[in-house]
């Protein structure tokens, strides 16, 4: 039996949402509007995200060197991962954040952890930050976190999804368990719809949990 652990970035693997961080720093409040948008549905994650960060007119190497002291993970993760990853588990990053700051943020922290990523790219372009997102394999996916979970199904018996935001949601239910940051937009739209999930404030507290999923 196999296990694919997809876990998501801003919020989940950091203890702040790096992405809310540079729009609240950088972009004006019509970001506010677009989150607004995606919660009620009236838009999708992919468009959210670049009508966001169509906003945000500040070069990627000064949005690293201000993340960098505003951003740390949450606590018990390199544990967590070398518990997976000892396990047999395949665990990959699924985020529409910042893929130049994730590449960095883990590098720095967590090399020696090789872990595949699914993101969007991001790119400064005609002075602004612009997004391309992965193209969506499976028809039915609603968006590229979904589908990413769609894919993993075809190679794994389980596929376990860690997250904390609305942008989660789709994904997270197609998993076959969800783990939600306690407090956060999931968990309370997983409580919203009676979706099974179990919650959690550090990695440590999952480990025993995600064991059983493992070889």
């Amino acid at each position: 039996m196999s296990s694919a652990v997809l876990l998501d970035f801003d919020g989940t693997i950091t203890m702040r949402d790096s992405s809310e961080l540079v729009l609240r720093r950088f972009a004006d409040e019509r970001w506010l509007i677009y989150d607004d948008m995606m919660d009620r549905g009236e838009i999708g994650l992919e468009d959210c995200m670049r009508l966001q960060f169509a906003l945000v007119h500040e070069r990627p190497e000064s949005i690293i060197a201000y993340l960098e002291n505003n951003v740390e993970a949450r606590v018990g993760l390199s544990h967590f991962l070398d518990i997976v990853g000892k396990g047999g588990g395949d665990i990959s990053i699924v985020s529409a954040g910042l893929d130049f700051f994730i590449e960095h943020f883990m590098k720095t922290n967590f090399g020696e952890f090789e872990l595949k990523k699914t993101t969007g790219k991001a790119v400064w372009n005609d002075g602004a930050i612009r997004f391309t997102f992965p193209s969506i394999k499976n028809l039915d996916a609603l968006d590229f976190k979904q589908d990413a979970v769609l894919e993993a199904r075809k190679s794994h018996d389980r596929v376990l999804y860690i997250g904390d935001g609305s942008s989660d949601y789709n994904a997270a239910r197609a998993s076959d368990h969800i783990y939600a940051v306690k407090g956060s937009k999931l968990a309370a739209m997983c409580s919203k719809e009676s979706l099974p999930h179990s919650s959690f404030s550090a990695f440590s507290e999952l480990e025993d949990d995600v064991r059983k999923y493992l070889f």
